[in-house]
């Protein structure tokens, strides 16, 4: 619903985001994506969000569906009393940290992903050049038959990559995205 899922009026220029239930929920999801059409690709987005504790959190995603993902998001760590980014990975519901937790300035952040087929990479830029976000993390999990294998009956859904935010304390909070870029190679 535009005005309370999203805005492109908030801040104008940029696309605002309100946080929605978290990517592995059914129901009301703030997600932005689009279907990746080659097996080599990069996406980039620039996020400005201040999120004020751990459920609040924003970023980039490559997402098959709500029990498959990799995420790179920016959120709040109490105990290191800043704000961080680090990477989520979701295999069949099976959760793992795919990075470890990069303490980041205040302001806005460059977020990228190189997919180069069932490995990607993971950057960003905060205050500097382009430093890349853990290891390469495998997406294989991301497959129609990676997931039929798995759950044991068919799915077809897709491979999606996009942006997205989450606010499972009080979903008041926003992100702001100035653009998305989707770029094909080979």
């Amino acid at each position: 619903m535009p005005e309370t899922d999203y805005s492109l009026s908030a801040r104008p220029g940029w696309l605002r985001l309100y946080g929605g239930q978290r990517l592995s929920s059914h129901h009301k999801q703030t997600l932005f994506a689009r279907r990746w059409q080659y097996f080599t690709f990069t996406a980039e987005t620039k996020i400005d969000f201040a999120p004020q504790n751990f459920q609040q959190v924003a970023g980039l995603v490559l997402f098959y569906d709500t029990g498959n993902w990799i995420y790179a998001y920016v959120t709040w760590d109490k105990v290191q009393n800043t704000r961080i980014l680090r990477i989520l990975r979701c295999d069949c519901k099976d959760f793992s940290y795919g990075s470890e937790a990069v303490s980041l300035p205040q302001g806005e952040v460059v977020l990228k992903v190189r997919v180069n087929r069932a490995q990607v990479q993971f950057f960003y830029k905060a205050d500097g050049g382009w430093q890349p976000l853990g290891g390469p993390q495998p997406a294989d999990h991301l497959s129609d038959d990676y997931v039929e294998t798995r759950r044991g009956r068919c799915a077809f859904t897709g491979a999606m990559v996009g942006i997205c935010a989450q606010d499972m304390d009080a979903h008041r909070s926003h992100a702001d995205f100035a653009y998305f870029n989707y770029g094909e190679e080979g």
